[in-house]
């Protein structure tokens, strides 16, 4: 008679291969989760969280500071995006050691933010705001560095930005280097399009480059040669000041 082998085991899979499997999210759907400005002035009354979160929204980036080294309002986006309705905002649970959540939700940002409607030509102002208040410690800060370093490709060929704030941010301002413009009263990873006006910020990220001047072409290059050419002269201000 034909001999029948006995039935291997099947390990579980690699984390590398299907990290979903193994770590799912431990929110709903991140689609379920953002508010839109009105909804969020609405209800903000009921969560203390989310009254922080949208008061700082709507103080701190649409208004002048005096240590900002530049006219104007902090974030010029800002004020546009929520006139014309295209910020979304949500506060998550993700916990320190929830990662793979926390990659699930940033991943799920960036697509929503395409879903945002915006009239043609507005495609620049949407946002989508994602404040991670249980993160809110060295463990959790660190936890969104990685998860942020992990779609730092998937966010570069897109021309997608993240603005990741916090209380304890040391990022220095780009007209004066002793403000520090992405402090927030909690963890927060801000969502949306590169714009050509991100020459400031771009000349200071090469790998950014190609990405801009894809986007951009003529007009991007003229701002990042000015940009170059602008921060070479305040460097040399600098040293001659020292001197």
């Amino acid at each position: 008679s034909r001999r029948t082998e006995p039935r291997r085991m099947v390990g579980p899979p690699d984390q590398t291969i299907f990290p979903s499997m193994l770590h799912p999210a431990v929110q709903p759907p991140l689609k379920d989760t953002l508010l839109t400005w009105k909804a969020a002035q609405d209800l903000k009354a009921g969560d203390g969280v989310l009254t922080t979160l949208f008061e700082w929204l709507d103080a701190y980036p649409v208004n002048p500071h005096a240590e900002l080294g530049r006219a104007g309002v902090v974030c010029p986006y800002t004020g546009q995006a929520r006139k014309i309705g295209s910020i979304r905002m949500g506060v998550l649970g993700t916990q320190a050691g929830d990662e793979q959540a926390a990659f699930i939700a940033l991943r799920d940002g960036f697509q929503e933010l395409g879903r945002i409607p915006v009239d043609p030509g507005s495609e620049e102002f949407r946002t989508v705001v994602l404040a991670f208040p249980a993160c809110d410690s060295e463990a959790g800060l660190a936890m969104l560095k990685r998860v942020i370093k992990r779609l730092k490709y998937f966010a570069l060929f897109r021309c997608l930005t993240v603005g990741f704030m916090h209380r304890e941010s040391e990022e220095t301002g780009l007209w004066n280097p002793a403000f520090r413009p992405l402090r927030s009263p909690m963890p927060v990873l801000a969502l949306r399009y590169v714009v050509a006006q991100d020459a400031p910020f771009i000349a200071r990220y090469h790998l950014m480059w190609g990405p801009y001047l894809a986007r951009f072409g003529l007009d991007g290059a003229r701002r990042l040669f000015s940009e170059r050419v602008r921060r070479s002269v305040r460097t040399a201000s600098a040293g001659t000041e020292s001197d």
